[in-house]
């Protein structure tokens, strides 16, 4: 059985013993979602929609390994290439995400699709 969805196509796998959605994400890269175990259809179908649904809507997020560490990086170099910040105060920057990355070393190098409420959980560990 196999049915081709406007993003993708949606089928069952006889060797993988799973329903499985393969789609092009935002950067059309092929992406496949598998049925987790004892995960239902009415559950796996939930998932599929709310990734169609995304994609149509313009708000898909895809797997990326950007982490807050690293667009920090590229947004203080950028602004000191760019002449916004001076010498003095590109390197009080990078000390200050330097102290960043020790103290929120937990989360600060996780991909950057973690959700909010991860961060709040996070930070109430630490006050």
């Amino acid at each position: 059985m196999h049915f081709t969805i406007e993003n993708g196509s949606l089928f069952y796998s006889e060797k993988l013993d799973c329903l499985v959605f393969q789609y092009y994400d935002t950067k059309n890269k092929r992406q496949i979602m598998r049925q987790r175990k004892k995960e239902s259809k009415k559950e796996f179908n939930t998932r599929v929609t709310k990734v169609k649904s995304e994609l149509d809507a313009g708000t898909y997020i895809g797997k990326s390994k950007e982490t807050v560490v690293t667009l920090a990086e590229q947004y203080i170099e950028n602004k000191h290439a760019d002449g916004i910040t001076s010498d003095r105060s590109y390197s009080r920057e990078l000390e200050t995400l330097e102290q960043i990355k020790k103290t929120c070393r937990n989360f600060c190098n996780l991909p950057i699709d973690i959700t909010e409420e991860y961060i709040h959980n996070e930070l109430r560990k630490f006050c």
